[in-house]
């Protein structure tokens, strides 16, 4: 459901956060001390947040894995939201009492904003206040004796605003590490091209604008128009062939609204 297209690796950025994840979780599943650690994913809409997060749940080797997104809880009450966060959290700690030492617990709090009913209406910022002050609790509260568990949340804010900005409603101090998942630029849409097997772009080198924007989400859509024009598969996951100038007409295609103009160069 997460990764529909499979993780795909999206250059030193996105491999950087999973690097550094990793290496938190290798230090949770080795203390001596019960730990809650939280890890904060930010950036703009489309740069990848939940696929990693998904990603992190594939190869963290958890015992106990909860995704909890806004889409999970559509049209119910706020009430309702409040007990399915907390449902989250204590499966997680159920489980890892019930678990090794070296088990852990994940839970993925997905686009936060969506969650705490978060709405901007020019610099007028609205949420719930009764789900934030849940999320708060279970973040900062003392955790039972034995217990090892991962929290990840997902934010969407553009790249640039400050953590102390009110849109990231003072999450960045209850989550004790973030990491910025920025948009793909040149080279790391370069590199996801190359882990998505196409392999083959016709004659010539394939050139991008080298100050390209784009979402993993646009990416992902470009491959498929490309592939519409071509006999290639729409699984990025298998080998296939396309045409240089209908994927980079169908990648531009994709980000006309990002500020690219006709003055652009490839590289």
């Amino acid at each position: 459901m997460y990764l529909p297209h499979g993780y795909l690796s999206c250059g030193e950025s996105h491999d950087t956060v999973v690097r550094l994840t990793l290496d938190l979780l290798h230090m949770l599943r080795h203390s001596p001390a019960s730990q809650i650690q939280t890890l904060l994913l930010y950036g703009p809409r489309g740069s990848g947040k939940t696929a990693l997060a998904a990603h992190l749940a594939m190869v963290g080797k958890f015992s106990f894995v909860k995704f909890l997104s806004a889409s999970s809880v559509v049209g119910r009450s706020s009430l309702h939201k409040m007990e399915a966060i907390h449902a989250a959290f204590s499966g997680a700690f159920s489980s890892s009492s019930s678990s090794s030492s070296t088990d852990l617990s994940l839970v993925v709090l997905d686009d936060l904003h969506r969650l705490v009913e978060f709405m901007k209406v020019g610099t007028q910022i609205t949420v719930s206040h009764e789900l934030l002050h849940t999320i708060t609790t279970l973040l900062t509260s003392p955790i039972p004796t034995g217990l090892r568990v991962l929290v990840v949340g997902t934010l969407t804010v553009e790249e640039g605003v400050a953590l102390e900005d009110p849109q990231f409603l003072g999450l960045p101090n209850l989550f004790l590490h973030h990491h910025l998942v920025p948009l793909l630029d040149c080279d790391a849409t370069l590199s996801f091209l190359n882990a998505s097997n196409i392999h083959k772009f016709g004659s010539g080198q394939f050139s991008l604008p080298s100050n390209l924007l784009v979402s993993v989400r646009q990416l992902h859509q470009a491959i498929q128009c490309a592939c519409v024009h071509g006999s290639c598969s729409s699984d990025h996951r298998e080998p296939s062939v396309v045409r240089q100038d209908h994927l980079l007409d169908c990648i531009m295609a994709s980000v006309t609204r990002c500020g690219l103009t006709d003055q652009d160069t490839p590289h």
